[in-house]
């Protein structure tokens, strides 16, 4: 019931579902078409089901539509007021160390957000380089010479890998090793397309 892995789930199904509409040949387009109709179809109902028999997950999206952030703000409020008012400006350009939110905040909460938690822990220094990978990144997105199918690939990994750092799962996730593996696969080849 993470709410963020959910957003995250679907924005990677809407870059997909582009995908395919994108790369359909045109003498298949009317049958690609009625299969990703199907494809959306199935997905959605699935989706559906899984929805309405989580008691759990139903209460954690009413209770974020009726504005409760499970503490977030005030989290968040605490955490870069503390490290907005530290008393060096070694704190303020390299922020408090690993797991730095902790030490700051007054739960000893982490930041939920991997912006946040990059000030605390490296401060503006730690904010900037994470700012420039994901620049360059980016930027793959748009080279030229790549085939639509690489790009797209690309903008898939980028995408979710920048949306998850909105929800705290980006940097410090034990599963960013593939992110990492797929953008250097990309990034070396050769070829211009995948296939």
């Amino acid at each position: 019931a993470k709410r963020g892995a959910m957003l995250s789930a679907a924005l990677g199904l809407l870059i997909y579902m582009y995908y395919l509409f994108k790369t359909i040949n045109d003498k298949d387009k009317l049958k690609g078409y009625f299969l990703s109709f199907i494809g959306i179809v199935v997905v959605s109902y699935l989706s559906y089901s899984f929805f309405q028999d989580n008691e759990f997950l139903i209460r954690r999206l009413e209770s974020m539509a009726g504005g409760d952030s499970s503490g977030r703000d005030r989290i968040y409020l605490d955490i870069f007021n503390t490290w907005y008012h530290s008393d060096s400006y070694s704190r303020l350009l390299f922020g408090f160390g690993f797991a730095g939110s902790t030490i700051v905040s007054s739960g000893g909460n982490f930041a939920h957000t991997d912006w946040l938690e990059l000030l605390t822990n490296f401060g503006l220094f730690g904010v900037i380089l994470y700012i420039v990978l994901f620049y360059y990144l980016f930027k793959y997105v748009f080279k030229k010479g790549w085939q639509i199918d690489k790009r797209l690939l690309m903008l898939t990994i980028v995408s979710l890998w920048f949306f998850s750092t909105l929800f705290s799962m980006g940097y410090t996730s034990v599963s960013n090793y593939v992110y990492t593996i797929l953008i250097a696969y990309l990034v070396g080849s050769k070829e211009n397309h995948l296939i």
